[in-house]
Formats: structure tokens, sequence, C-alpha cells
């Protein structure tokens, strides 16, 4: 077992589908928990984070960082403490861990407010350590964020690509239609608005289709079932609600100095 070998051990996680869209939405996400943390085993052997749905770690470490602290994110803060102090960290799949998820969207969504707050109380305790990590290696971390929060890329690449192409593109389109069917386009053909909806498109779509063939290619390795149409819902609709809900805690917390989560207890 490959805890002999670290201080702190991510277990494989998988959440039993069920017929509700929650759990096969849930599904993909732990499936992204499952990637991230075999991308730091594989490259890093160190971990800022860990999912509190299973892991182990060997009892000198867990009381040499301190033990769990009366935070929202327990799981993740022991994580990151237990990363700064140089532990090293493994990923295994010989074992795994079978995970029931919530099915109504009430329970889910208090479930995620209470997660939301506690990752953005988390990212202001640690984000100076974290951010001096990150800046030594960005390509480490990189890689897990997209995969956590796919969302991401879409917003970046429609930020970073520029317009241009797309107006070049527009206008020598319809200048052949002009002169193919001796018609004018309408103006808004060539706007700003019509640029960029055609951007956006193009790279959620190329986003997509690259995110599907990473996916099917640690499905394999993980030992994973991926169903395209599933996925598609996934990175579309469940990803975004989901992201959507951590820059509400994170305004919460760092803009209005919220400091509790709902239902949560000590």
């Amino acid at each position: 077992m490959e805890i002999h070998n670290v201080d702190v051990l991510d277990i494989k996680k998988e959440v039993k589908k069920g017929k509700s869209f929650l759990s096969k939405m849930a599904y993909y996400e732990y499936f992204t928990f499952n990637i991230s943390a075999w991308l730091s085993s594989r490259y890093m052997h160190r971990c800022p984070a860990v999912n509190g749905a299973g892991f182990a770690i060997k009892r000198e470490t867990f009381e040499k960082i301190g033990g769990f602290h009366k935070v929202v994110a327990e799981d993740i803060d022991l994580a990151t403490r237990a990363f700064l102090d140089d532990s090293t960290f493994a990923y295994t799949a010989e074992v795994e861990i079978k995970n029931v998820v919530y099915s109504e969207w009430r329970k889910w969504f208090t479930q995620r407010r209470r997660w939301a707050i506690g990752q953005a109380l988390w990212f202001k305790d640690w984000y100076r350590d974290l951010t001096k990590k990150f800046i030594k290696k960005p390509q480490v971390f990189l890689p897990s964020l997209f995969f956590l929060y796919p969302s991401i890329a879409i917003f970046l690449l429609s930020a970073l690509v520029p317009n241009l192409w797309m107006y070049n593109s527009l206008l020598i389109f319809s200048l052949f239609l002009s002169v193919k069917f001796n018609i004018l386009m309408p103006v808004f053909l060539i706007s700003l608005a019509t640029a960029n909806l055609l951007k956006i498109l193009i790279i959620s779509l190329s986003s997509f289709v690259l995110t599907a063939a990473v996916f099917y290619g640690f499905s394999r390795k993980l030992g994973f079932e991926i169903k395209i149409h599933e996925l598609f819902v996934y990175y579309f609709f469940y990803s975004n609600v989901w992201m959507a809900i951590i820059i509400l805690g994170h305004i919460q917390v760092l803009a209005l100095g919220k400091k509790v989560a709902p239902d949560w207890k000590t």
C-alpha cells in the first residue's frame, strides 16, 4: 500500500451513479478530483488539497501539522498545511471508495454553498503561501485547476483570443456572398456582438472537444466510464452553476466579510 511510502495518500473516489441528474453530474465531478490527485501524485509528489470523502495521513504527519482545525473546509485546510510542510503525497486506485450524493437540488445547493464559503475562507487564510508555490510551479497547478473547474478555460480563452481574426473572417465571408449572390450581408454580421458570439461558440466547442478527448484518456487510465452526452451537460451546465456558486461564496467572504457557512457545525 502506498501509505507506507508517503505522508498523505488520496484514495480513488467514485460516485455511485443513480437515476438522478445530480448523481450523474457528480460522477464527472468526482472524476476530476481523481484526475487532479493523479497529476499531483505523478508530477509533484505534493498536493495542496484533498477531498474529504477518502484519504489517509500518517499519524506522525497529522500530529506534526496540528491535526484538524475548527474550519469549514477542514479537509483542504489539513492538506494545505501538510503541503506547506513538504509532506509527500500519492494517489492510489488500489482502494476504491463509493460515494452517494444528494439527488435533491435543495440539499445539493445547501451543501455547495457551505463548500463554496469554506473554499473562500480557506483561500483567504492560505492564498499568500500558495501563491508563492504557484509562481514556482504554475505548470503543475494549472492543469489541475482546469480539470476541477473547466468553465475557467472558456472564460480565459474568450478574454485572451483577439477579435481581429473573427472580424476579418466575417468580412471575407460577406464579400464572397455579395459577389456570388449579388446581395449585401446585414450590417450585424460584422458587428462586435456577432464576432464575440461566434468567437465564444468556436472556443467553447473546441475546448469541449479537447476536454472530452483528455477525459477519455484519463477514464481509461483511472477506470471511469465516460458518456459524451453526460459530459456535454456537465461541461456546459453543471460546472458553470457550480462555478457561479463558488464566485458568490468568495464575494460573501472576501467582500462582505462572511465568516460562517450555512448548516456548518464544529
